[in-house]
């Protein structure tokens, strides 16, 4: 139950929510390689976001999964640049999959 207290508490940190754009919610566009993961980062600072979630493989051939290490490099450059926080999510949680 919301009490007035708990409601004021929630409007007094409404401003300061860490807020992340999810890679998600662009899963048809990642999976048909319109929207790529350099574009989450892009669309993330567009509307001063924390930073993005994203599957290791979301963006297929262009996913971080798949980037070298020159480009994976560059994407933290730009996440860096750009001031935002990358949580990377992985389906698997064997040591040799996570180590990958």
């Amino acid at each position: 139950m919301v009490t007035i207290n708990n409601a004021r508490k929630i409007l007094q940190r409404v401003d300061t929510l860490p807020l992340y754009l999810h890679a998600y919610a662009f899963h048809l566009n990642m999976r048909l390689e319109r929207v790529l993961p350099a574009d989450l980062l892009d669309i993330a600072s567009e509307n001063n976001l924390r930073g993005v979630k994203i599957h290791v493989l979301d963006g297929e051939r262009f996913s971080l999964g798949n980037m070298d290490d020159k480009e994976l490099s560059a994407f933290g450059d730009k996440a860096r640049r750009l001031n935002l926080d990358i949580h990377i999510e992985t389906s698997a949680s064997d040591k040799a999959s996570i180590d990958e």
